[in-house]
């Protein structure tokens, strides 16, 4: 019990760091897939449709429509990944929205800090557990009998 214990302790504590230590609003691992993304949105051409809907015209690769309100594309990357896809980020770059603002909440520092504010607290000595009395007993598995078949 003592070294699962540990284990989670020592993860938490990495990962407690790991969000405190981030000067971003989303991951590190994330903050990279955007910066490559918007390299990638840069030569891509952008055409409304209307306020939700743009068509984003890629040279040798074609058209792809994103939805803005469902968070969604054609290529799929944005509602697979609930990351803004390279479409995505060539709009937000065009109509001045923010990019953080279409990343799922789970990939935010603030929901990484919230995950891991909690402590892992170590267990007492061995000799101070309270065991329950059924815990002294040896339980059996019940008797059962194999169905047919």
């Amino acid at each position: 019990m003592e070294g699962l214990r540990s284990l989670v302790q020592k993860w938490e504590w990495k990962n407690r760091n790991e969000a405190n230590g981030t000067f971003t609003q989303v991951t590190i691992d994330v903050e990279t897939v955007l910066r490559e993304n918007f390299v990638r949105a840069i030569t891509f051409q952008v055409f409304p449709v209307n306020t939700i809907l743009y068509q984003v015209v890629v040279e040798d690769k074609g058209n792809f429509l994103v939805n803005l309100i469902e968070k969604t594309c054609e290529c799929n990357r944005f509602q697979q990944d609930e990351i803004p896809c390279a479409h995505a980020i060539a709009i937000f770059a065009k109509t001045q929205l923010k990019t953080y603002d279409y990343v799922a909440d789970y990939y935010k520092t603030t929901t990484m800090k919230a995950t891991y504010e909690s402590a892992v607290h170590p267990l007492p000595n061995e000799s101070e557990w309270k065991l329950l009395e059924t815990l002294d007993k040896i339980s059996l598995p019940p008797k059962t009998r194999k169905p047919p078949g």
